[in-house]
């Protein structure tokens, strides 16, 4: 790994691996002490994507250890999105109190200037039963058009906020129910960044946005004058 970062001059390399047994963890931290080690004497970045959890056995994340890999890494990199997900059934993709609740526990066990939240660009398209089709916004745009359909906005349920939009519409298959992030969303996802002083947010998948969310993250993100001080180091004359 750290040959192909080096010849390709690559700022440094993003570790996902996902879905791993439970009994791989100690295997797993051990792999990223070593790689971060090893990238750091190159000068050279490691960032990881982990699943999101709330506590440190919950979820697909188990065999991740926030603590420990926390230590070794320059990002920790939270898939905050699908809470509800293609093999499930329908329902906000990374509801608000779930995004609380993650970086909670994220901002306990690691240092919060490496933590980054994960943002999902994509909406999920439900069938009357079968798996989803993740949607970028140009195509959910299309259905909401052609269809006419109503589009609703969920502001929270039973377990607390929410803050995404959703709609059904009939199809050759049956009634289909398609769930999305909003503007509004978008800005509470940022707040929580702002409030928890976590790094940033790191975005899944560009091209599948909605134009408004750039506005919306010009005029939400504050810049970390940490990063910016690191950015313009190297244009600086020496003192």
């Amino acid at each position: 790994i750290v040959d192909e970062v080096l010849t390709h001059n690559y700022d440094g390399i993003d570790i996902d691996y996902e879905g791993l047994d439970v009994t791989l963890r100690a295997s797993y931290s051990a792999f990223i002490r070593d790689l971060g080690a090893a990238l750091r004497q190159h000068d050279k970045l490691l960032t990881v994507a982990v699943h999101a959890k709330a506590s440190d056995y919950g979820g697909l994340g188990g065999f991740q250890d926030w603590a420990e890999i926390g230590q070794h890494v320059d990002q920790l990199r939270i898939m905050t999105y699908d809470y509800h997900w293609r093999g499930s059934g329908p329902g906000p993709v990374a509801p608000s109190y779930w995004i609380e609740a993650v970086t909670a526990y994220a901002r306990s066990v690691v240092d919060p200037r490496k933590v980054l939240l994960g943002v999902h660009f994509y909406g999920y398209d439900w069938p009357p039963s079968g798996q989803a089709t993740a949607r970028p916004w140009r195509i959910i745009e299309e259905i909401i058009n052609r269809e006419k359909a109503t589009v609703n906005f969920m502001e929270r349920n039973s377990s607390g906020p929410v803050q995404e939009s959703y709609f059904t519409y009939r199809s050759a298959q049956g009634r289909r129910e398609v769930w999305f992030m909003t503007e509004t969303g978008l800005a509470s996802k940022i707040q929580t960044v702002q409030d928890r002083d976590l790094a940033g947010i790191a975005i899944w998948q560009l091209g599948y946005e909605q134009p408004e969310y750039w506005r919306v993250v010009r005029e939400r993100m504050v810049n970390d004058p940490t990063l910016v001080q690191r950015a313009l180091n190297e244009f600086l004359p020496d003192h």
